[in-house]
């Protein structure tokens, strides 16, 4: 399944179960930027229904499900809200950078919910403009990720000491990650997956595919954090 659809299914299931809703509760008790909002339709339309709130509005509801989801890494739940609420955003950002259906669509795919959890991630409470801000995020990355795989650019992305490509410098930091407890096996396997075969990842471990993105997310969070220090 296509990874925005997949998103979106997941959602429905979640909404169905009555989970997103429970989530909801817990999160207006929290959030104060929520408090205004008695369920999630009303939310829900204030971000993408028919009566489209103000930007402020957005900002304060993107601000406490950042905050609550990808920036403390504590509710998966609200990750998948938060994706979803973007779907319309992140696929024109999709048709302005790989028109119609190509073979790169995917991988693209991957590459903006990358950049758009990473960009989440850095959200606090003061932030404006998060839309714009999460979008661009998801933008970059997936700039970053076209250009990687395109030949014309591939002979200079090299590892530090010219010994390796990059992959296999990456491949042997994780190991050393794992190595120095840095990192599990488990986070190691979603930090090598490929775009293609995340989805097959995540069904092995029992996760939701937006989960699994989440979780390897954090797991290039830690070994970013642990390179630099080191």
């Amino acid at each position: 399944m296509e990874i925005l659809a997949a998103i979106n299914h997941e959602f429905a299931a979640l909404r169905a179960a009555g989970m997103l809703d429970r989530a909801f509760e817990a999160w207006r008790t929290r959030w104060d930027q929520l408090r205004d909002l008695e369920e999630l339709d009303a939310l829900i339309g204030c971000c993408r229904g028919p009566k489209v709130g103000t930007r402020r509005q957005k900002d304060r509801i993107h601000v406490a499900l950042c905050l609550q989801g990808p920036s403390s890494q504590r509710d998966p739940l609200a990750g998948v809200a938060l994706c979803w609420l973007f779907i319309p955003g992140l696929a024109a950002v999709r048709r302005d950078l790989v028109p119609g259906r190509g073979a790169d669509q995917e991988d693209v795919t991957a590459d903006l919910i990358a950049g758009f959890l990473d960009a989440a991630s850095r959200v606090h409470e003061s932030s404006t403009h998060v839309a714009r801000h999460l979008l661009r995020g998801a933008r970059r990355q997936a700039l970053r990720g076209l250009r990687v795989r395109s030949p014309a650019v591939i002979q200079v992305d090299r590892a530090p000491d010219n010994r390796a490509a990059p992959e296999m410098w990456i491949e042997d930091r994780i190991r050393l990650a794992i190595d120095a407890g840095i990192l599990g096996r488990a986070q190691a396997e979603f930090l090598l997956a490929s775009r293609s075969s995340i989805a097959l990842l995540a069904a092995r471990h029992g996760m939701s595919l937006a989960a699994a993105q989440q979780a390897r997310h954090r797991a290039r969070q830690r070994l970013r954090a642990w390179l630099a220090a080191s």
